[in-house]
């Protein structure tokens, strides 16, 4: 046997394994073969094709790193007459502010259009916002073209990862949707390197061809786009169920018409989106809040958002120039090297460890490592930070920097592969893109805050700043030990029945939450048992 083969899995090795992922039922329906997924060219064509709504993250993580970049461009800070702090508030300000509306907007749109129609508009205005904000004469036009950037992001962002989760292959289905906001450093790297290349230019390109190239994956999206699916559940929910199940039949069959994978597929989500008690329930506020079941997810998406953009690093994603200034290392070329060399780390650590790992860990474990791992390194960073500001010692301000490191790569493991994921996960159909909204909007509302606060308690606080986000993150520790559930092994359909039990808020899936491997595999051999019979 050669060092790089693996040894072949028994069918039922291969079923338990499946089990793990998907559950029960729908393994029971999975074709049980050793081909992986990149020798069947249905699977190939539709992950590629997701590949158009992962593109959505990049476009946002474009934003981040390269405002950083371009605080650090001596070029855009003379043109815009060295903006004050306040001023960079503002300017960072304008595009989660532009999300929000967005949001707002795009919510029944894509109920009442379809997620791909809201996609293409989405990738138009993104594209129309890039060229403005390339092309500003003033501060004011720079800030409008921030404001309708974020607008035409945040059509974009909220139907990306809905779609993902409701067109992936079954046993795909926790990878593919953890993957898409690990786009998001493909755009920050992108975008790091692209303003350290021009950083050497002289004159106005050196700023203005980055933030044109803003544009360039929506370009993208905006042209394979004719070839992406439409959501089969929103097919079905409008009534065109052979369309749907001739979607499915394609990517999710190999073009079986007996298929008893799509058989299933389609009648649970028929089940899901048209019956009585589903056709009762128009989403409306009223509803989402006097529900139980409704709350808690709100609850825990909230939870989500509010930590996924007050961990403290934000302090790191939009104002890293101004970290490394507090503790010594003000040349521009060392800092855009850290922005850049970040951003890779960041790609490794969310893929690898982060959207790698989410159907072996769980989503769970995943937050409690991540909580913990962040509250003692960014302990770790303030202490660093206060050495420095008392004896102005070099070694303290450059230890500063692994630290950097260590604080993201536990940020990175969670927050970044399930900000998204995991909330499309808890909500039904019926609530799924009003869900999704609600976590995008508290995300940047949230972000907004941190945007205008960030630059002035820096400056005003210096490490002292940092203690807030000591104190959040310890809190976080407590909200995912009490309140988040697994979701790990289940459908979307599953989730949605385990958290319609629910009878009160105060109630928890204990036994999805807490079981302990031994009853895991237990599971698996009873399912594996029953299946085989």
């Amino acid at each position: 046997m050669s060092w790089f083969s693996k040894p072949k899995k028994s069918a039922e090795e291969r079923l338990a394994d499946n089990i793990r992922l998907v559950g029960p039922d729908i393994a029971a329906t999975l074709p049980i073969d050793e081909k992986p997924w990149w020798t069947q060219m249905h699977l190939v064509r539709l992950n590629a094709l997701l590949l158009v709504c992962c593109m959505s993250a990049a476009t946002v993580g474009y934003d981040g790193a390269m405002m950083n970049a371009l605080q650090i461009n001596p070029n855009w800070k003379a043109y815009y007459n060295y903006p004050a702090k306040a001023k960079l508030g503002a300017i960072n300000a304008m595009m989660p502010a532009g999300k929000i509306i967005g949001f707002l907007f795009v919510a029944p749109f894509s109920n009442r259009f379809g997620r791909k129609k809201s996609l293409v508009l989405a990738f138009t205005l993104t594209i129309i916002g890039a060229a403005i904000q390339a092309g500003s004469a003033n501060l004011g036009l720079l800030i409008f073209s921030r404001f309708f950037l974020g607008f035409g992001c945040g059509v974009m962002s909220q139907p990306s990862p809905i779609l993902l989760a409701e067109l992936a292959y079954p046993t795909h289905r926790g990878k593919t949707t953890a993957l898409y906001h690990c786009f998001y450093f493909v755009g920050a790297i992108a975008a790091a390197w692209i303003t350290f290349g021009t950083l050497k230019m002289t004159g106005d390109w050196s700023w203005r061809i980055p933030t044109l190239l803003q544009g360039g994956a929506p370009v993208f999206q905006l042209l394979f786009s004719y070839w992406l699916p439409e959501s089969p559940r929103y097919l079905i929910a409008k009534g065109r169920d052979e369309e749907a199940r001739a979607l499915l039949v394609k990517y999710h069959a190999a073009g079986d018409e007996n298929s008893e994978l799509v058989v299933h597929e389609v009648a649970q989500i028929r089940e899901a989106v048209r019956t009585e008690t589903n056709s009762e329930k128009r989403p409306t506020v009223k509803k989402m809040l006097t529900s139980p079941a409704n709350r808690r997810r709100l609850l825990i998406s909230a939870l989500v958002a509010i930590a996924a953009q007050w961990s403290g690093n934000t302090v790191v994603s939009y104002y890293l120039t101004l970290v490394l200034d507090g503790v010594g290392i003000t040349n521009p070329t060392h800092q855009s090297l850290i922005n850049g060399g970040l951003q890779i780390f960041n790609l490794l650590t969310t893929v690898g460890c982060g959207a790698m790992m989410v159907d072996i860990l769980g989503r769970r474990l995943l937050f409690q490592l991540s909580a913990v791992g962040m509250t003692v390194s960014y302990v770790i960073w303030t202490i660093l930070n206060a050495r420095f500001d008392a004896t102005g010692s070099a070694a303290y301000g450059f230890a500063v920097i692994p630290m950097l490191f260590i604080f993201y790569f536990h940020y990175d493991i969670a927050l970044t592969p399930l900000l998204y994921s995991y909330p499309t996960e808890l909500f039904p159909y019926e609530w799924c893109s009003w869900g999704a909204a609600f976590t995008l909007i508290v995300t940047n509302l949230v972000l907004i805050i941190r945007q205008v606060c960030n630059p002035i308690a820096m400056a005003k606080l210096g490490w002292k700043y940092y203690i807030l986000f000591c104190v959040l993150d310890a809190i976080f520790i407590v909200e995912v030990w009490l309140l988040f559930p697994e979701t790990k092994g289940k459908t979307l359909e599953e989730v949605s029945r385990m958290f319609d039990r629910l009878e009160n808020p105060g109630l928890i899936d204990v036994e999805s939450s807490s079981k302990t491997d031994e009853d895991e595999n237990e599971k698996e051999k009873v399912a594996c048992h029953e299946i085989s019979k």
